[in-house]
């Protein structure tokens, strides 16, 4: 490990002499939507632009041919083995390599589904370099049955930690404009409507605890990303007067959100690593989240969060039972959760992609 990052370090003195780069994006989604990757790619396409690289992002239901050749990339960067795997055609077509970054639900879920993972597994395979945000992306049971066969993939990948966010927050007061009461007592839910966000499962474990406090409110704020899941979710909070699906605002008003809530909530099922539990630990919130391993990270029980194990839903009552009747703790864990979030943020970020541009450059 000392050893690549010493070749890291050497491509990167190299890199800083040489010319700049065109790097084409393909992600799941962008801004205006807002999601993980949208947020990722978006920090990412500023710092390299602050650095003299140009971008250029694409969704791959909007990709256009000829403004990409206009563009003549030297890189492709891909987020999500399974949804832009048109990097792999695009790339061979132009004849240049691709670096993937693997974003969660790719190894999570489509390494495991028998129709999606013959073109998951080669996309990965085809790829220059391999990104990962920590080491959960290597250690699940899809990827690690995919090294096992391919055991050199261990060597193309990189982790790569996040940065810290762009706070670009847009002012207002969060609940006068969604007419929330001052001694309202708010969980929010931040994350696209789609079942591996489970944004089903607070609904009516808190509704125990708003029928014991009527001044607990839940709000969900979060894109439409699964047209068949928000119908459920539709129908599960309907005539819940104490529920708000506040819509999918833009990123720089999710701030806001933060600020004014009390309590914020992850329930996810599997992440590569939740966005909005970094953004909540990082605007000193108290947080509960499902104790998957990427949460686990980030969320130490009692010290910086509470967890909740997704096969005793119970906990998550519990726990917010716990931050409701607490405030001491609640602000303990949360200047805890702050604390720890800034230690982890990665001041190198956009110079550790730089150089796995190069690396992949250097060996195509």
């Amino acid at each position: 490990m000392a050893y690549k990052k010493l070749i890291f370090l050497i491509l990167s003195i190299i890199f800083q002499q040489s010319s700049s780069l065109n790097i084409l994006f393909i992600t799941p989604t962008k801004l205006p939507t807002v999601t993980g990757n949208s947020i990722d790619i978006h920090r990412l396409t500023t710092g390299l632009e602050q650095l003299g690289h140009q971008t250029l992002v694409f969704t791959p239901d909007a990709i256009n041919i000829e403004t990409i050749l206009e563009f003549k990339p030297d890189i492709i960067h891909a987020f999500h083995g399974f949804k832009s795997r048109r990097a792999v055609a695009i790339a061979h077509h132009l004849h240049i390599p691709y670096v993937l970054t693997l974003s969660g639900t790719d190894y999570n879920q489509c390494l495991l589904d028998p129709a999606k993972a013959a073109q998951t597994e080669d996309t990965i395979l085809k790829a220059s370099h391999l990104i990962t945000f920590n080491n959960t992306g290597l250690n699940n049971t899809g990827m690690n049955a995919l090294i096992k066969k391919h055991p050199e993939l261990k060597e193309q990948c990189s982790i790569i930690r996040r940065g810290e966010p762009h706070c670009d927050a847009n002012h207002y007061d969060f609940r006068e404009r969604f007419n929330f009461n001052e001694d309202d007592f708010i969980y929010l839910h931040v994350a696209g409507i789609r079942p591996v966000k489970n944004n089903l499962m607070p609904i009516h474990l808190l509704e125990k605890l708003h029928e014991q406090h009527p001044n607990v409110k839940l709000a969900f704020v979060g894109s439409i990303l699964d047209q068949e899941y928000f119908t459920q979710f539709q129908d599960a909070i309907k005539d819940k007067d104490w529920i708000r699906y506040l819509g999918p605002l833009p990123h720089d008003d999710i701030w806001q959100a933060y600020k004014g809530c009390n309590v914020a909530i992850n329930c996810s099922q599997s992440e590569a690593e939740s966005l909005a539990v970094i953004e909540a630990m990082y605007m000193q919130k108290p947080i509960i989240a499902s104790a998957i391993p990427s949460n686990t990270i980030f969320i130490k029980e009692g010290r910086t969060g509470l967890q909740c194990f997704l096969s005793v839903p119970i906990d998550l009552y519990n726990a917010a039972r716990t931050f409701y009747n607490d405030p001491r703790y609640r602000a303990a864990l949360a200047q805890g959760a702050h604390d720890f979030i800034m230690d982890y943020f990665n001041t190198d970020e956009i110079k550790e992609y730089e150089t796995v541009y190069m690396t992949a450059l250097k060996q195509s």
